[in-house]
């Protein structure tokens, strides 16, 4: 839906943009926090994967959900500190290259 402005799934042509994503805090202010998708919480060195991160150094996310049918995508709002993040020891991100036989 990102590049081409279509869904990929049924071929409707309006999503609703979600930047950033977000999910319900424990406490009504803040009422919504920012969904990390990895990150490293600076105390202790643990990562968390697909989880509220404590640290900010987060990495965000942003999605586009088709109007018609609920298909999602989900991309990554900064590459660069996910790259870093990568490197970070528990925090279950591996980068998958299958462009090398």
């Amino acid at each position: 839906m990102r590049g081409s402005s279509l869904c990929p799934k049924c071929g409707a042509k309006t999503c609703y943009r979600i930047d950033p994503v977000t999910l319900p805090g424990p406490h009504p202010h803040p009422m919504f926090e920012e969904f990390g998708l990895t990150g490293v919480d600076e105390q202790t060195g643990k990562g968390s994967v697909l989880g509220l991160i404590a640290s900010r150094e987060a990495v965000g996310a942003k999605s586009l959900v088709c109007a018609s049918c609920g298909y999602a995508e989900v991309y990554v709002a900064d590459l660069r500190l996910l790259e870093r993040t990568r490197h970070e020891p528990g925090a279950g991100v591996t980068l998958v290259d299958r462009s090398k036989p």
